[in-house]
This record gives structure tokens, C-alpha cells and sequence, in this order.
């Protein structure tokens, strides 16, 4: 018999939760890439992967055991993906290391739930002009994350399948646009080949 207990979450803390929730499925297709790259276990390559706590020293060798497998287009199309990322790393950080605030707008007024809640760097608590992230701001980048979450998984298979010839080139337009000009609609549409 369980004794489960319901507990009420805020928007905003609910945004923080899907928004880490989204990051650890991305860096589980990272950790896919890494496998596939490796061409070893996933046991292997999780050991590996989850050990590295840099960011870009963990792009780096991405990048690099891409540079192995010869295709000049994988890699154009990771460092853009890189780029994507740092921006998305970054924010994770601010989203973990940055303090909760809930503002409870006119003190004078009775009130039991705040007005507004945001996260604010700890340094910069009770500045009027501190940078800060509300829950829009959460919400639009977890967005972000699910688009490059999808990216990763269809670029990783594209890896593992090794693809060649006229399929390849076509994927190769795909992975050369411009990565902002690819939505997780039109990702989910594409077509990867398997080896016949």
C-alpha cells in the first residue's frame, strides 16, 4: 500500500522542473552521440560522458572523434550545434545557481501568495536593475532545448548509420541550413536511412 502525498507546485517552479527535466534528456542524446562516436557500450560511454563536468571540453571531444569518422559535413553541422548549446549550458547554470525571489508586490497589503517569482543572481539580490529570468523566460528556452534534444537524436543516427551517396547529400542539406531555420516539425519529417 502507498502513501502518496500531492504537492502543490508553483508555475514558475513547475517551468524549472520541465526545463531541467528537457536538459537531462538533451545530454542523454549527448551521451548517444558519445556511444555511437566511441562505437562502444552504453555503459562505457555513460562512464565516460557523465564524468566530464566541462561543457566545452566535452564539445571538444565530440568534435574531435567526429573529425575521425571524415565527414567535413557532421562536423560544420555539430559546431553549430555547439554554438547553440553554449547559450543553453549557460542558462541551465544561471537556472540551478541563480536565487529564487518571490515578490510580494505592496507589503502593506495582506497577501499569501506572491506577485511575481523570478530567479536573480545572488550577488546582485535586491538590485532594482539585476538581470533576471521569470518564468516566460524558462519556458521559452526549454522550447529551445526540446528542438536541439531532436536535432542530437536524428544527427546521431545519421552518424551510426554511416550514410552515403545520394541519401547523405540530401541530409547534408538538411544538417547545412541554417539551424534556426529547422523546427522539430520539420525535423520529425525527415527521413534517415538505414544501411541496406
Amino acid at each position: 500500500m502507498s502513501n502518496s502525498t500531492t504537492v502543490q507546485v508553483s508555475s514558475f517552479d513547475a517551468a524549472r522542473i520541465k526545463f531541467l527535466n528537457c536538459y537531462a534528456m538533451l545530454e542523454f542524446q549527448q551521451a548517444h552521440l558519445f556511444e555511437i562516436l566511441l562505437d562502444t557500450s552504453p555503459q562505457k560511454a555513460n562512464n565516460v560522458f557523465y564524468r566530464i563536468t566541462n561543457k566545452r571540453s566535452c564539445y571538444s571531444i565530440i568534435d574531435s572523434l567526429l573529425s575521425l569518422h571524415e565527414d567535413d559535413a557532421a562536423r560544420k553541422f555539430w559546431s553549430k550545434i555547439e554554438k547553440k548549446m553554449n547559450p543553453i549550458d549557460q542558462f541551465r547554470n544561471n537556472l540551478v545557481h541563480w536565487v529564487p525571489i518571490a515578490d510580494m508586490g505592496n507589503t502593506s497589503a495582506p497577501q499569501t501568495e506572491p506577485s511575481r517569482r523570478f530567479l536573480q543572481p545572488g550577488h546582485s539580490i535586491c538590485k532594482t536593475d539585476a538581470a533576471s529570468l521569470s518564468t516566460e523566460d524558462i519556458l521559452e528556452k526549454k522550447e529551445v532545448v526540446d528542438q536541439l534534444t531532436l536535432i542530437i537524436t536524428i544527427f546521431s543516427k545519421h552518424i551510426k548509420n554511416n550514410v552515403s551517396g545520394d541519401k547523405a547529400e540530401s541530409l547534408r542539406e538538411i544538417y547545412l541550413q541554417p539551424i534556426t531555420d529547422q523546427t522539430a516539425m520539420a525535423l520529425a519529417q525527415c527521413q534517415i536511412p538505414t544501411k541496406p
